[in-house]
């Protein structure tokens, strides 16, 4: 168990007062509650801090070593204090990010550099991942924000929708019929869903060539190799193709931050500047 800083401070203040009555005057305490928080720092380290005198109180050679330790601890206190109500006001300091890399390649060019441009001590880390481990590291404080397709609710997040794109079949546009082969990513729960429902028509007999990168599933799909499953602002980015009629999954994507960060300004600016890149 660790001492409050209260408590240190009013040490701190007997000691250089040589007075518990001239330290509660100066405090604006009453004594009988300093001295209860005299009580409680030497309950806690177990060693008595001060020796009554005839002019007041002195430090005991324990007490001496307090003192010189605690006037650094409680200064180090006030700069962490100050560098975290700065945090709150100023946009400043690095902030981690998370995102699908294929979200990232679309989202993250038309915001970063007016948003860095105009915030010049504001830095990012950018974490990549699927969008539902990418908002669990939010939940768990390990990302301060994120954009993520269709987050679940959570009463520990603050989940913001910015656009919809649709997950669908994409061919290239100089194929005159489709190849009865499908490039996806199956650890996707939207490619999941459309492969089910494949399944039930005339692709069920299709070939599955599997990749974990949209962007070499967007490549291949380009050069005739098969139809991608896609999403469609992934797509759109590759010259030479076109979406291909069949089943679907409609997303949302939005920016996620914990609750308690809604009073970060870094954390207003830059979901702002992400939002404001969808629109």
């Amino acid at each position: 168990m660790y001492p409050n800083m209260y408590d240190l401070k009013y040490f701190v203040e007997i000691a250089q007062a040589e007075s518990l009555s001239r330290a509660a005057l100066r405090l604006g305490l009453s004594q009988p509650s300093l001295s209860q928080s005299l009580q409680r720092l030497e309950g806690l380290l177990n060693a008595k801090l001060f020796e009554r005198s005839k002019k007041g109180v002195v430090l005991t050679p324990a007490g001496r070593n307090l003192f010189l330790h605690s006037k650094k601890l409680l200064e180090d206190w006030q700069n962490v204090q100050l560098m975290t109500e700065r945090s709150q006001q100023e946009v400043r300091g690095q902030f981690k990010l998370g995102c699908h890399p294929s979200v990232a390649l679309y989202s993250l060019p038309p915001s970063l550099p007016d948003l860095l441009g105009t915030h010049t001590e504001l830095s990012l880390q950018l974490v990549h991942d699927l969008s539902r481990n990418i908002v669990d590291k939010v939940i768990n404080s390990e990302l301060d924000l994120a954009i993520a397709v269709n987050p679940v609710p959570h009463p520990d997040l603050v989940i913001k929708r910015v656009c919809e794109d649709q997950v669908g079949l994409w061919k290239a546009t100089h194929l005159r019929a489709e190849r009865m082969t499908l490039i996806a990513d199956p650890s996707l729960l939207q490619t999941q869903a459309i492969l089910q429902k494949l399944k039930k028509s005339d692709w069920r007999s299709a070939r599955l060539i599997e990749s974990s990168n949209l962007e070499v599933i967007a490549e291949l799909t380009r050069h005739g190799v098969g139809c991608g499953i896609l999403p469609g602002r992934v797509a759109q980015r590759v010259a030479g193709l076109k979406p291909v009629q069949g089943p679907h999954v409609k997303d949302q994507i939005c920016i996620v931050y914990r609750v308690e960060s809604r009073s970060i300004k870094g954390i207003q600016v830059i979901a702002g500047a992400l939002s404001k890149a969808f629109s």
